[in-house]
């Protein structure tokens, strides 16, 4: 498998993270922990944006590796800050959790060993693709936030 076929199945076990999320209410959990007013309409607007990238990452894979491990490493911070970090934070479930488990962390590793074996896994490109992932998880925070002022918080 190359890296572009992982990011389409990367997107597909996004859209599996977004089902569980909604499923089990992300939105009402993330106001109960953060204090912001959360709002369903971002939340799914952020995720279709984050859909979006996917199938942009997997288009442009052998042209742009560090836009699709950049995608791999969104789900990585995803998965390891805002579901398992959260969790054992909390000490309570946190919506997604268990498809960062199950899909986030397998799904990316077989994207940079993919990367690995297609040699576009430089040290360069490893932290731009991080830097550049986390950039991207830091849009729906401050989305979030900016949306709080505008309401006059929660």
């Amino acid at each position: 498998m190359n890296i572009a076929d992982v990011c389409w199945l990367a997107t597909g076990a996004y859209g599996a993270h977004i089902l569980e999320e909604a499923s089990f209410h992300w939105v009402e959990w993330a106001r109960s922990i953060s204090g912001l007013n959360v709002s369903k309409k971002i939340f799914y607007w952020i995720n279709a944006a984050v859909l979006l990238l996917g199938v942009l990452a997997a288009f442009a894979a052998e042209r742009f590796p560090v836009l699709a491990m950049a995608y791999f490493m969104l789900m990585l911070i995803n998965g390891t800050f805002f579901h398992l970090g959260a969790f054992l934070w909390k000490r309570r479930y946190s919506p997604g959790l268990f498809t960062s488990i199950f899909l986030f962390y397998p799904v990316s590793y077989v994207g940079l060993r993919a990367a690995n074996s297609e040699a576009l896994l430089t040290p360069l490109r490893t932290v731009e693709s991080l830097l550049l992932g986390a950039a991207f998880m830091s849009v729906p925070l401050i989305v979030f936030r900016l949306a709080n002022r505008t309401r006059g918080g929660a």
